[in-house]
């Protein structure tokens, strides 16, 4: 997984098949919650990447916290 200003993207093995099932979302140091609508999605030779994606630049500084489908990843400095 990578975070950027422009959202989070996720890689795996094996084929991208079900969109609809990944929920991505950013939590901030303030609270509020971003989700990520937009998505992107790649496959290659059994590679996989979705890159999920932000309504506006995402202020990397101040994020806490990324969730995917319910998993909380923390974001440490």
């Amino acid at each position: 997984m990578t975070l950027s200003s422009l959202g989070v993207t996720l890689y795996g093995k094996g084929y991208f098949k079900d969109t609809d099932n990944i929920k991505v979302s950013v939590k901030m140091n303030n609270g509020s919650i971003q989700s990520l609508d937009s998505l992107q999605n790649f496959s290659d030779n059994k590679s996989v990447k979705a890159k999920f994606l932000s309504s506006s630049p995402l202020d990397l500084s101040k994020i806490k916290a990324i969730n995917v489908n319910g998993t909380v990843i923390k974001v440490s400095r």
